[in-house]
């Protein structure tokens, strides 16, 4: 009775362990899979087309900067609709890399500063 209640347990410790294991595995496949399609939607980085930036305008508009070869497009891209903006050149742009977007601390400093000079 005894042996039977241990070879019991020890096989649900192992099927525990296994339905972990391939939770794991489903989780990592599924992050890859997610990094894949990602960068497939963005397009290559050296294909002809690709999205420089991008800026929502409403709830259901975006403008888009685009560069297709050697220019760059603004295009307005609704549910409808893609609309032609401009052409623009390089020097109309600021193509230097984006500012990093501010981190939580300074928000929380510039809020406590503002506290403190309230009182």
């Amino acid at each position: 009775m005894l042996l039977t209640q241990v070879i019991d347990w020890s096989s649900s410790i192992g099927r525990s362990f296994v339905y972990l294991l391939i939770f794991i595995a489903c989780m990592a496949l599924a992050y890859y899979a997610t990094r894949f399609f990602t960068a497939k939607a963005r397009g290559t980085p050296y294909g002809n087309l690709k999205v420089i930036e991008g800026l929502g305008v409403g709830q259901q508009g975006n403008v888009l900067l685009v560069k297709a070869g050697k220019k760059y497009i603004l295009i307005g891209v609704t549910k409808e609709r893609i609309t032609f903006l401009a052409e623009l050149g390089e020097g109309d742009l600021n193509l230097n890399e984006p500012a990093a977007p501010a981190k939580f601390e300074s928000y929380l400093k510039k809020f406590m500063k503002n506290k403190k000079s309230e009182k």
